[in-house]
């Protein structure tokens, strides 16, 4: 028998209202972090970067007192990488002894954890997809609760309008209205930059920060996505991803390097923003980039 897992009501209000830990939350739901990571996603919630740096800070003085300690600590701990294995990681090392690839080659057939040519293959037999089956999704939704998403029913948006109004002061079913309504959207130097290149090539009244639209949404969660700007004259989306989280350039995961990458974010993260790019390079921006593309938009990411 699968066990039960936890409604997006108990997520929401361990993980979020009462801000614990990932893991801490993960051991109270009776769950490996990887698969709490995975249901965070698949229900959509995303917890505050002020939550989280709350978290890390607090995480940071219980362990080293001195959050000055730990920058000593990763430094000595890279310098002795460097020396060892010739790189600030050993899974960023070239020797398929150091970096693990000759241990999963004779445990998984693969140099990898996960075979992406044999995913793409058994999920293309199962659901006639790559990425998600999303029609599939949909209709069980509406089978089980007679919506997309069972966060469209009224229960559960009372229960979000509730916690949006305690939390914010103001609820809006979409959380750009919401921002916008409060004024309390975060831009950077870039977004300000670009707006303003983009308002003298196309003029203020063409570009709409923060964008949502129906075409370019979240298919598990049916949640509209925000995009950065969009030129209504172009009906184009652009996505600004400058910051560190997007990394340099988008993931591919046919890319060694970025494989390697992401399982040092994933198994050993030397800051909060390492950690938060298994869940934004390799897994929004991603999804973003994969639902663009299925509805044929005119979207670009800028890196």
């Amino acid at each position: 028998m699968s066990k039960e897992l936890p409604t997006y009501e108990e997520v929401y209000d361990y993980y979020i209202i009462q801000n614990h830990r990932r893991s801490d939350s993960a051991s109270y739901f009776n769950m490996n972090e990887g698969d709490f990571r995975k249901l965070l996603w698949s229900l959509g919630i995303r917890k505050d970067k002020k939550l989280s740096t709350k978290n890390s800070q607090e995480t940071l003085k219980d362990v080293y007192g001195d959050p000055i300690k730990l920058k000593e600590i990763n430094e000595k701990r890279e310098a002795t990488c460097f020396e060892r294995f010739g790189a600030k990681s050993n899974l960023l090392s070239n020797d398929p002894k150091v970096n693990g690839e000759a241990t999963r080659l004779e445990k998984y057939g693969h140099v990898h954890y996960c075979n992406w040519e044999k995913s793409k293959k058994t999920k293309f037999e199962k659901y006639g997809e790559y990425w998600v089956n999303s029609d599939k999704a949909k209709q069980t939704s509406l089978e089980k609760y007679g919506e997309i998403h069972k966060n469209c029913l009224q229960e559960n948006k009372e229960k979000i309008k509730n916690t949006q109004t305690e939390l914010y002061g103001g609820y809006a079913w979409n959380s750009a209205e919401l921002k916008r309504k409060n004024g309390t959207f975060t831009t950077s130097r870039p977004e300000e930059g670009l707006y303003s290149e983009l308002c003298n090539e196309y003029g203020e009244d063409n570009v709409i920060r923060e964008y949502t639209d129906e075409r370019y949404k979240n298919p598990y969660t049916g949640y509209l996505f925000n995009c950065d700007f969009y030129i209504k004259s172009k009906d184009l989306f652009i996505e600004l991803n400058k910051f560190p989280t997007h990394y340099i350039e988008p993931f591919d995961n046919s890319n060694i390097e970025h494989i390697k990458l992401l399982e040092h974010c994933k198994n050993e993260p030397s800051s909060w923003v390492e950690e938060q790019m298994v869940d934004i390079w390799a897994g929004t921006d991603v999804l973003k980039k994969s639902v663009a593309e299925q509805n044929k938009l005119n979207w670009i990411a800028i890196y």
